[in-house]
């Protein structure tokens, strides 16, 4: 879409960590050369966008819990996007959804809405309403999996609904560098070809690297030089941190805390298995990197995760929190380095054709054209 019918899109942005960040990223920095990147959000979110946008851009938002303070938020944000000029509304996540209503209300512009997680388990009935008729505010209303689509038809119209998947930057991942990588295994402490499990993961609840931690101690006795890093920060970190000396296995399992998003690439690269043992997932983006950088996943079978992990081709899936299940799995790919490549090669190859950043933004940037016509 050339810069001079590309609108002007303000994003309305909860407290934003992992997929939801990077996805905004993405579509703020694709903007073209002429059209300004607007971005409210609360203020701690903003500083992860120093490099997106400008300072003159941003606009910060306090803490909004509640609908009416949401909906006191959605008058302010209206201000600044008649201030900038913007032309369409873009919000992120369904918890905000009264700020985003009440936004597009108070400024008279469309609204498009990107739900980049299942419907939250513990909102009630009154917190579901709520939501749905913030969500009728909404021209187009964006999942990043048909997980999340069908979620989201519980509190909106389906006919509203399009899938439009995460995409990565494919680039990022796709050169490994041998010296490299036994550079980064000797500074982790990896002996030898010892087999190196790695986990990108926030550490909250919904990831449950608890259930991650006891499926790789069931593995330890017939892999006992294996390792496992898991990469990411969260409140959980010093209770997980606990449970792995409560198992034992302080001298196999080590919790690295975040990574800045060079330092990813090197890590997977060093790494022969990817593992994500989430209760609640959308579509990992930590999931399809990996597959990006030639590495078999192991994960659970929630959410959008067995839209990416194609079983026994690009990885094998397990039932939640269950880690007997998730330890069988992680056990058939130690003990199978050629199927631990042959499934590499193929994730590398399904993240290229279904995942790209580039095409999440075009599909993204032809929801926008739409809702301008609407």
């Amino acid at each position: 879409m050339p810069a001079a019918t590309f609108p002007t899109v303000l994003h309305l942005l909860r407290p934003a960590q992992g997929g939801m960040r990077e996805l905004v990223r993405a579509l703020l920095l694709a903007a073209p050369v002429g059209v300004p990147p607007l971005l409210c959000a609360p203020a701690e979110t903003l500083e992860a966008f120093a490099d997106a946008v400008p300072d003159s851009r941003r606009l910060p938002l306090p803490m909004l819990a509640a609908p009416h303070q949401q909906i006191a938020g959605g008058q302010v944000a209206a201000r600044f996007a008649k201030k900038q000029g913007a032309d369409l509304l873009h919000g992120h996540g369904l918890r905000f959804a009264p700020l985003f209503a009440s936004a597009s209300v108070a400024s008279g512009l469309p609204l498009v809405v990107s739900l980049h997680n299942l419907v939250p388990p513990d909102m009630n009935g009154l917190q579901k309403a709520a939501a749905g008729a913030a969500l009728s505010r909404a021209t187009r209303i964006i999942a990043v999996s048909d997980a999340v689509a069908k979620s989201a038809a519980t509190v909106a119209p389906a006919s509203r609904i399009e899938t439009i998947p995460n995409g990565i930057e494919t680039a990022r991942f796709a050169i490994a560098d041998a010296a490299k990588r036994e550079q980064v295994r000797e500074s982790l402490g990896v002996v030898g070809d010892a087999p190196v499990i790695v986990c990108l993961s926030r550490l909250s609840p919904e990831k449950d690297v608890t259930n991650l931690l006891e499926a790789f101690a069931l593995v330890l006795p017939d892999f006992p030089d294996a390792r496992l890093f898991i990469a990411g920060d969260g409140k959980l970190r010093p209770t997980l941190q606990w449970h792995i000396e409560l198992l034992g296995i302080g001298d196999s399992a080590h919790l690295l805390g975040s990574l800045h998003r060079e330092a990813v690439a090197d890590l997977l690269h060093a790494s022969d298995i990817f593992a994500l043992s989430s209760r609640e997932e959308g579509l990992s983006l930590a999931v399809l990197e990996a597959m990006a950088a030639g590495l078999p996943v192991v994960a659970t079978r929630v959410g959008g995760l067995p839209e990416a992990v194609a079983e026994n081709v690009t990885g094998y899936l397990a039932p939640p929190q269950n880690p007997q299940a998730f330890a069988a799995q992680l056990t058939r790919l130690l003990g199978d380095t050629e199927a631990r490549t042959r499934m590499g090669d193929a994730g590398r190859a399904h993240v290229r054709e279904r995942f790209t950043q580039e095409r999440m933004i075009a599909q993204t940037f032809g929801v926008y054209e739409r809702a301008m016509r609407h």
